[in-house]
């Protein structure tokens, strides 16, 4: 039995993904983790159902055969700069529209079992550390972790990381530990007792 879910996706949060699902091949091995032949191609599948929900709503990619996610009306031609010159791009227009920046604007998508396990396995791909497209820490909390929590994909990302067992170990200060004036300060900011 199949299970539909309704699900708006951020502008920026849909690209993030259909960037992912376009490149995506999950490797043998991740970490310590090594996965079979039937669960990679699985993986595959459910990344392939992702990537064409997300196509579907991206008439660039349509059209144009540019990975944008989201109304054409978002998006603007640009110029990046390279080495050999500037190229022509995509970007994501920086204007508001009903009182919300393109960026942030939702994209209504309907999502099964399948499409949802290719974005928990887009999100792994993107934040596990072994990982060889693994996105930058601004990402991962600007984007992978608040959709990882809207797809309830958290404690199984935690998991899959390695995250859920690790000795979290506190970074020790170094040279004279008992000259920690600054972090006082700090303390007593947070406490409200500083003037």
């Amino acid at each position: 039995m199949t299970v539909e879910y309704s699900l708006a996706l951020t502008i920026e949060q849909g690209q993030m993904l259909l960037q992912t699902a376009n490149v995506f091949g999950m490797p043998e091995k991740l970490g310590d983790t090594t996965f079979s032949t039937a669960e990679r191609r699985a993986a595959n599948k459910d990344v392939q159902r992702l990537y064409s929900a997300l196509r579907a709503k991206s008439p660039l990619l349509i059209a144009k055969r540019r990975v944008c996610f989201g109304p054409k009306e978002a998006w603007e031609e640009a110029l990046e700069s390279t080495p050999q010159g500037p190229v022509p791009t995509w970007k994501i227009k920086d204007q508001v529209v009903n009182g919300t920046l393109w960026i942030h604007q939702e994209v209504p998508l309907k999502f099964d079992q399948y499409i949802l396990s290719g974005a928990r396995w887009c999100l792994l791909i993107c934040q596990h550390p072994a990982s060889p497209i693994l996105k930058p820490a601004s990402t991962q909390e600007e984007i992978i972790e608040p959709l990882a929590s809207r797809l309830r994909a958290t404690k199984w990302l935690e998991k899959q990381t390695g995250l859920d067992k690790a000795d979290r170990k506190v970074v020790e200060l170094d040279g004279a530990q008992d000259d920690i004036s600054g972090l006082k300060e700090i303390k007593e900011i947070e406490e409200g007792k500083a003037g």
